[in-house]
């Protein structure tokens, strides 16, 4: 199947269940996006699923870059790049 034909029948799934697919049009149109390796895990946050990203970003390698996101009701991210040890 085509790639044009995927895309076309996984919109077509989504709107006869528009919620249950609330991150498949991000992962559509960033389907050509290249795939950069982090670190995830999750911390034990009282009454939120928090998650950790650690990354190294593409164009400055001195540093590297640590992302927090929070589920539930908050949906709060935040995000410190900070120089790595040498």
């Amino acid at each position: 199947m085509t790639k044009p034909l995927i895309i076309a029948a996984m919109v077509g799934a989504m709107a006869l269940v528009p919620s249950a697919y609330a991150g498949l049009m991000d992962s559509i149109a960033t389907l050509n996006f290249p795939t950069k390796e982090s670190v995830a895990y999750k911390v034990d946050v009282y009454g939120y699923d928090a998650r950790v990203y650690e990354f190294i970003p593409e164009h400055n390698k001195d540093y590297v870059c640590i992302m927090l996101a929070t589920g539930g009701n908050s949906n709060a991210v935040q995000m410190e790049c900070i120089p790595r040890k040498q």
